[in-house]
């Protein structure tokens, strides 16, 4: 086994191809500490244990953190590389090659472990592969919780974080919640309407946790999935809600808005899930389907409902919708001498479909209330073959 080691080895080094071990630290790979000075915890295949309340182990490639205080922690190039976390520890995050980071870890996958608190004032996890958080508190101020990961997952962890500036947590790809409580009070910018964001590029999915949020945006590019999950969050927004499709059941959603802030979504599906708002709707004219099944909805004081251009599939089944829009009065206070111009404000629901196609919409044992001064309800039939089915209602 040996032999046939090294002369993949050779054949490697001759055809130039760089060999990863994904479990353990590169030839290159290193720990360093900043604070008063900069300490090597591990460097070039070295390890250095003699730093009170840090430690690093080889074998198991694994870093501890019990009662730690420091600036800021650099890893490189570790491999598949877990961090324990015992008592408090708390990492200041304003020393080290990148100001306000805490914790980076290039070229590192990254589970964090324990039963400890760590104390992140900076952007807390900035810049790696794959990050894992479990089992932790973790507090966070100042910065961001999490920049520049690929995937991220947060199993039975507490966050807590605030921020004066906009903060997130962002994956490249996923990010996955599981059984964790998050309270998280970001700042928002008024000139750039930037708000905080649970950010997942590709899908954002919450499960059996607890999510209280204060001007910080859920954002899932493909999907946002929510089961039993809680949520309450209210704010300033460009956007509340944003993805191609909130899918949310056995789920409880609050939202209060203070701006302006739709949920943007191309798709909306709510099974067995309760959601109440304010100041919001669902975005001005994205949605394409929409599946509403034993769940109740509760808008108040909604710019626009739900106004859906180009739908394709509306399914409301042993569901209660009660919708009450802003009135004029409420539009001319907010646009002033242009109140006209926010006459497609006000709406409470337009559903249209393309006229080309056929459209069945259903509505089955269910109730719809809505009250609106601009235009209430309206759906509209398809081509020729439509047919609207309302039974029970």
């Amino acid at each position: 086994m040996k032999i046939k080691n090294m002369i993949f080895m050779i054949i490697a080094f001759v055809l130039g191809i760089t060999i990863v071990n994904a479990e353990g630290p590169q030839g290159d790979g290193y720990i360093k500490v900043y604070g008063s000075a900069t300490i090597d915890i591990y460097n070039n295949g070295q390890t250095y244990n003699n730093v009170n309340g840090i430690s690093y182990n080889n074998s198991s490639n694994t870093l501890s953190l019990n009662n730690f205080t420091a600036g800021s922690i650099e890893i490189y190039n570790m491999g598949d590389l877990k961090i324990n976390v015992f008592g408090t520890s708390t990492i200041n995050g304003t020393l080290g090659y990148n100001n306000n980071a805490c914790i980076t870890a290039e070229g590192t996958n990254l589970t964090v472990d324990g039963n400890g608190t760590l104390n992140l004032n900076g952007t807390a996890f900035q810049e790696g592969l794959d990050l894992t958080i479990k089992n932790i508190t973790l507090n966070s101020t100042i910065g961001s919780v999490v920049s520049n990961f690929a995937n991220v997952t947060l199993d039975s962890t507490t966050i807590n974080a605030n921020s004066e500036n906009p903060s997130e947590i962002y994956a490249g790809e996923d990010i996955t919640i599981n059984k964790s409580n998050l309270n998280i009070i970001s700042g928002y910018n008024a000139k750039t309407s930037d708000s905080g964001a649970i950010n997942g590029d590709k899908s954002l999915t919450i499960i059996d946790s607890d999510l209280v949020l204060e001007n910080t945006m859920l954002y899932g590019g493909e999907t946002i999935y929510l089961d039993n999950a809680r949520i309450k969050t209210e704010g300033n927004f460009w956007r509340c809600i944003q993805g191609e499709l909130l899918d949310a059941k056995d789920s409880t959603i609050e939202t209060y808005i203070k701006d302006t802030g739709p949920i943007n979504v191309e798709n909306l599906k709510l099974d067995n899930t309760t959601f109440t708002m304010k100041g919001i709707g669902f975005g001005y004219d994205g949605l394409e389907t929409i599946e509403i099944n034993n769940s109740t909805i509760t808008a108040t004081d909604a710019m626009v409902f739900m106004m859906a251009d180009d739908c394709k599939k509306f399914d409301v089944k042993g569901s209660t919708i009660d919708v009450t829009a802003v009135t004029l009065t409420q539009i001319k206070d907010r646009f002033g001498n242009n109140w006209m111009d926010g006459l497609m404000v006000g709406i409470g629901m337009m559903i249209t479909p393309d006229y080309s196609e056929i459209f069945n919409p259903n509505i089955i044992d269910s109730t719809i209330k809505i009250k609106s001064e601009i235009l209430p309800l309206v759906i509209s039939d398809g081509a020729e073959g439509s047919d609207l089915n309302i039974t029970n209602c």
